[in-house]
This record gives structure tokens, sequence and C-alpha cells, in this order.
């Protein structure tokens, strides 16, 4: 299933998620072990839907298909409904796929895992391996549990293009071993769930997407017109200031991803800031200061076009 938003069409839509959620917003157990390579560390969120800004579409969406099965797998089996056992989210950088992920578990009161592609591959023998098993085992002990792979492509890059030697084979062990894990817990599913992210889902392995492991893929768009000023009133309203026009930097920001909107609100605070750092007299943060920034090259949103012109190339 790829559930996916485009314009004009009424398919479930992914628009953002609030940016600059943190990651590990309560850390409880870190695991250790000898003789093991990497360590294991999970957190619970206590990020809510309602700390959302729109989606009312998915989150109806993952609350049925996903944090309901997590709660209640008592009433998935009494109607026959098979358990979900993982999903992937792509679409452009900085969108907030991470605090989807931070949602869904504090919805569902679930453990998250946050598995970093980088950190688990390892050139020595054998050792990739144990740190995929390790994770998922740790995901096991601690149920319910969310496995979260960032950057899900750099794990899952597709098989059979021509890659050779070492590295090649390396990637492919790695496959296979996710594979492996994935399969493990096709037969006890309960209190597991899986989630890939990736800003180029055309890099992951097929395999991987094969019913019984990532059963759907949600795109995760850039915000519309309505979510960006509801954002830009979400990032100022902790910083003092003069009364700004959300819905003229909305209109301004066309292709801005949350993780924009949020950095520049950010830089735009640090003007009255230094005003007052400088001068020894306060002021408010106000449109000139915005559209100061607004106007600087690096706030762009030209990371957005750089993905949609990947995707143009590659899909």
């Amino acid at each position: 299933m790829d559930v996916s938003s485009k314009e004009g069409t009424t398919q479930i839509e992914l628009t953002h998620a609030k940016e600059g959620s943190k990651r590990k917003e309560e850390e409880n157990k870190t695991i250790i072990e000898e003789g093991q390579v990497k360590r294991v560390a999970f957190y619970t969120s206590h990020t809510k839907f309602d700390q959302v800004i729109g989606l009312t579409k998915v989150k109806e969406y993952l609350m049925e298909n996903v944090i309901l099965a997590m709660k209640r797998p008592d009433l998935f089996k009494k109607y026959g409904k098979k358990l979900g056992l993982g999903l992937i989210l792509y679409g452009p950088p900085g969108t907030g796929k991470t605090h989807i992920v931070n949602a869904i578990a504090g919805e569902s009161g679930a453990n998250v895992i946050i598995v970093q592609i980088n950190q688990i591959l390892d050139m020595y023998t054998g050792n990739t391996e144990k740190n995929l098993h390790q994770h998922f085992e740790q995901a096991r002990e601690n149920p319910p549990c969310i496995l979260f792979f960032d950057e899900l492509d750099a794990l899952g890059t597709k098989r059979g293009g021509g890659d050779q030697g070492g590295e090649g084979s390396a990637m492919r062990t790695a496959v296979n071993a996710f594979l492996t894990e994935m399969n493990g817990i096709v037969d006890n599913p309960e209190g597991i769930f899986v989630i890939g992210a990736t800003n180029q889902p055309w890099d992951i392995d097929p395999a991987l997407k094969r019913s019984g492991r990532f059963g759907d893929s949600l795109y995760i768009s850039p915000p519309k017109y309505k979510d960006r000023k509801g954002l830009f009133e979400l990032y100022t309203k902790n910083k003092p200031h003069d009364r700004l026009s959300f819905g003229r930097l909305a209109r301004a920001t066309s292709g801005y991803s949350p993780a924009d909107i949020y950095r520049m609100c950010d830089k735009a605070a640090m003007r009255p800031l230094l005003h007052e750092h400088q001068f020894n007299k306060g002021r408010n943060l106000n449109m000139r200061d915005m559209i100061a920034i607004l106007k600087d090259k690096d706030m762009s949103g030209s990371s957005l076009d750089e993905w949609y012109s990947m995707v143009k190339k590659d899909v």
C-alpha cells in the first residue's frame, strides 16, 4: 500500500509535522553488553497528535492502523485482522518524519529505539548482524516498542545494481540480516512495530517493502499554505513579537519545509536579541526581521527543489 498526497487528490495526505521535537524526550535505559559493539538505548515520548499541526486524515489512519494495533492487539486477533509490522515514511528532508514517530509512540505508550544505519554497519565480519539482532532483541524485551530506522535507504539500497567487491557483499549481508530479523517478527508481531524513514525511497531494496515486512509507504510532503501559517504562529508564540502577518509569511514560503520555517523564525529572533545586547534596549521581533531573513539566499527552500529534481531523475 502506497499512501501518497498530491494537490487536488483525495488520497491520504501527510503534509508535515511539527519539526524540532526532542529526539530523546526521556531516555530510560542503556544496554552495553560485553562483546557487543553497539549500545542500544530506548526512550519514551510525550508527544501527542494534538502537537502535530494539521494531518487530520493521517492521524485517523495512524490511530486505526498502527496505534490501535499496538494498544489492542486482542481486537485485531478477534476480528481476524492481520497486525501490521511496519511502515516507511518518505519525502523531502525536514518535513517531520521523526516527529511523527514520536507522536505515534506518545499516543500508543510505546518505547522507541532509534537505529542509525551508519552505526549499525560494521566492517568486521558478523558485527553488522550482531548489531541488528541486538536492537531487535531489545525491542522484544521492552514491548510495546517502535524500532525506528532512520535513513533506511542506507541499509536497503537496491541489490543487483552492479555493486562489486567487499562493500557490495557487506551490504547484501546487512540486508539479508535485516530481512531475517523482520521474518522473525512475523511469527510473533505483538508489541513490535518497525518504522523506516528515507529521503530517497527509490533507493530502497524492494525486498524490504514486500508483504509481511513494510506494508505501507507514507509520503510526507511539505506543508500547504494553511499549515505554513500555523507553523509560523507556533514557532513565534514563545518569542516577544509585534503583530506579524502570518498569512503574508506563509504565501512567501511556498515549498518550505517545517524545518525551514523553524530555522527562519530562529534566525529572525537573533536580530532583536543582538539589538538588545548592543544597545542595552529590548525590542520585539517584527515583520522587518522576518522579511530580512526571508531575503537571505540561504532561506530559499532549495533543498525541496533539489529533492524534486532527484525524484524526476531517479524514479
